[in-house]
This record gives structure tokens, C-alpha cells and sequence, in this order.
């Protein structure tokens, strides 16, 4: 059995050194694995970085133009060797013995299509405008900075789908299409640190806006996987789950439990002038998303 890493990255010079030096690192021997990187059109030194590897680890470089990680993480695909295919992100931190776990895996559970693993981060760093992925349990979301699959079944199902272009939903999509031909089991011990980064106002309420069209794009696709898996419908999940319960628990638990609104700080205000902006743009977002799609 082999496996090929495929590492999408745009524009991270200075993060993605270090994730390969992560993955040069692990004691699964070296001729049973291959890193790929899909450069999706950056224009800093990533090219050069990436290069500057290929004769100290089995990294190969791939550059396309820019479409997204989905697209890159398909490009890796059509050129991986392996039949295993394992996803990771450009930052994060990799334990030694993530790839063996991997291997163990699918040499204990032959049947299986995929494995995932626990995602966890920084608590202390999250916040409303801050980025990270959270996955402690099987819960239907299997992000693809701690996922593998048996490249057959990615093959079948033609890798990520293209109209999600942005990074939201197409990791949740391409596994529940890989659900179709096997079971994906969840491993704790498989454990990956995704650091938490901070965003401005404008890049996260352009996420925003694509993180409601997608998830109407994900219900479209799949309607009983998602009232089965995430939530009867999209509106109720994007307010309440999304809105309403990550970002208003998250300022009562963390500023009022922990008596911080005594520090007024300018991330204080950045986060309620965000969280104001957000409740408006998520509020003409939805009925937009709704009236479009009664109108098909």
C-alpha cells in the first residue's frame, strides 16, 4: 500500500515549510509515501520553497491556475500515485505518527472507504472573527485537513465537485458522496492541530456570504443526508447552529463567565461591529438563497 499527501496551498511561503517538515518527519518509512503540493496560483516565494524540497523529502510541485482548493486537490488526485489519497492543510501541525495511523488504518479495516481523525486547536485563540477547524467526533463534517480515502472510491465518485470553488462545503460534499461506497470510521488517536488564525471584518463576512451559498448548494445535492447528518433545513442551521450559537454562546461563555468585558480592547469592537454586519448580510443572504431556490 501507498499513500500520496495532497496539500493545496495559495500564498503561504511561510506556513507551508513547515508542514513539510512535519510530514519529512513521520516514522512511516519514506518509500511508502509521496507528498504532492497543488500550488492553486500563488505569487509569493511558494514555488521556490516547494522546489527547494523535492531532493530532501518526495515532494512533487504542482501549480495550476487559481479555482480553489477543490480544484487543486483534484489536480493531486489525477497525478497521485498512491491508492491511498490523504488530505491535509498547508498549516498545520502533523504529529509523527499521523501517516502510520493511517496506514494501520485501512490495513486493519480493508473494507472501509475512508478514515478521519480529530482536529483540534488553539481555545484560547478562538473567537468570532478567528479561523480554525474543530472536529473532536463523527459528526457528518470530515474536513479534509485529517482525512484519507482509498483512491478508487474518489475516482468513482469524480473528485470534489466543481462549483465549490471557495473553501466551504466541498470536503462535506465529496465524503458523503464517498458514503455511497463505504463506510468512513473516525479514529481519535489519528490527531491533528489546526491553528487558529485571525481574520478582518471584510474577509469574514466574504466568507460568510459563501458559507450560505454552499450550504444551500450542500442541501440541494444531498437533502437527506443533510437533514440526517447536519439539520432540517439550511436557514435553521446557518442561524441558529452557525450564527446565534457559535458566535452569541461563544461571547457569553468567554466574556461573561470570565468577567472580560472589564478590558475593552479593539478586538472587543471589531467583533460587535462584525457581529452586527454579519446578522444583516446572513439575514438578506438567506432569503435571497430561499427565493432562488423556490423559483427552480
Amino acid at each position: 500500500m501507498f499513500i500520496s499527501i495532497i496539500i493545496p496551498t495559495r500564498n503561504r511561503e511561510t506556513l507551508i515549510s513547515k508542514t513539510l517538515d512535519y510530514l519529512d518527519n513521520q516514522n512511516l518509512s519514506k518509500n511508502l509515501y509521496e507528498i504532492l503540493v497543488v500550488d492553486d496560483g500563488s505569487i509569493d516565494e511558494t514555488e521556490r520553497i516547494v522546489k527547494e524540497r523535492v531532493h530532501k523529502c518526495s515532494v512533487r510541485y504542482l501549480k495550476k491556475m487559481r479555482e480553489g482548493p477543490g480544484a487543486a486537490r483534484n489536480l493531486g488526485i489525477k497525478h497521485a500515485k498512491g491508492d491511498i489519497i490523504a488530505f491535509t492543510d498547508d498549516d498545520c501541525i502533523i504529529p509523527s505518527g499521523w501517516l502510520k495511523n493511517i496506514y494501520d488504518s485501512f490495513i486493519n479495516n480493508p473494507d472501509i472507504a475512508g478514515v478521519e481523525g480529530k482536529t483540534i486547536t488553539f481555545i484560547n485563540k478562538i473567537h468570532p472573527l478567528s479561523h480554525q477547524v474543530v472536529n473532536l467526533r463523527p459528526k457528518g463534517v470530515f474536513p479534509t485537513c485529517n482525512i484519507a480515502y482509498k483512491k478508487q472510491n474518489l475516482e468513482k465518485i469524480g473528485g470534489f465537485y466543481h462549483k465549490f470553488q471557495y473553501p466551504h462545503n466541498e470536503d462535506v460534499d465529496l465524503a458523503w458522496n464517498v458514503l455511497k461506497h463505504g463506510n468512513i470510521i473516525f479514529k481519535d488517536s489519528l490527531i491533528i492541530i489546526h491553528p487558529s488564525y485571525h481574520r478582518n471584518i471584510f474577509k469574514k463576512l466574504i466568507w460568510t456570504y459563501y458559507f450560505v451559498k454552499y450550504d444551500f448548494l450542500l442541501f440541494d445535492r444531498h437533502r437527506k443526508l443533510y437533514k440526517e447528518l447536519r439539520c432540517k433545513n439550511p436557514w435553521k442551521y446557518i442561524y441558529f447552529d452557525f450564527y446565534i450559537k457559535c458566535n452569541y454562546f461563544f461571547l457569553l461563555r468567554k466574556y461573561i463567565k470570565y468577567k472580560k468585558l472589564k478590558t475593552f480592547s479593539i478586538l472587543t469592537f471589531e467583533i460587535a461591529v462584525f457581529l452586527i454586519l454579519q446578522g444583516l448580510l446572513l439575514f438578506f443572504l438567506v432569503f435571497f438563497f430561499i427565493y432562488r431556490h423556490n423559483k427552480k
